[in-house]
């Protein structure tokens, strides 16, 4: 994953589904790349598009909470994605989604939407799965929350 511009944080986000159960998560890291918020979550049993607009929303809220201004966003759902950037019509499963997305995106100075390639966000793949696994296995929990101090 490459860094953020000066001045700037950068969203990742993912969202997938194996065996029925889906995962989300998202990182931000400021301009240097490295990681300043990171959460994963299961959310039960969704599609991927439902996923990703979900973790996206999630982690844009968090950007927003902290007061992150300056933010690039990178995805691998080129659907959403261009759902957001008006190149594609929003599909109904995700209006609401979208909707709110939009809004907190109001919230920021500047906020550019990107399409990345999935094997860019293969860091994140991994940390989500190896993250929902050793919760559940530890605690039965599959929720996470974890802030990694700057």
């Amino acid at each position: 994953m490459e860094k953020p511009d000066q001045g700037s944080v950068k969203l990742n986000f993912d969202g997938f589904v194996r065996n029925g159960s889906t995962a989300i998560g998202f990182t931000i890291r400021d301009d240097r790349g490295n990681p300043m918020i990171s959460a994963c979550k299961q959310i039960g049993d969704a599609s991927v598009l439902v996923a990703e607009a979900t973790t996206l929303r999630d982690g844009l809220h968090i950007v927003c909470l902290n007061h992150l201004k300056n933010v690039i966003v990178d995805g691998d759902s080129k659907l959403l994605v261009d759902s957001l950037t008006g190149k594609a019509e929003v599909p109904w499963r995700i209006k609401t989604l979208v909707s709110d997305i939009l809004t907190l995106a109001q919230q920021c100075h500047s906020i550019v939407f990107r399409h990345i390639f999935r094997e860019a966000n293969f860091l994140l793949i991994n940390l989500l799965v190896m993250a929902t696994r050793i919760l559940h296995l530890l605690y039965g929990s599959t929720v996470s929350h974890f802030c990694v101090p700057s």
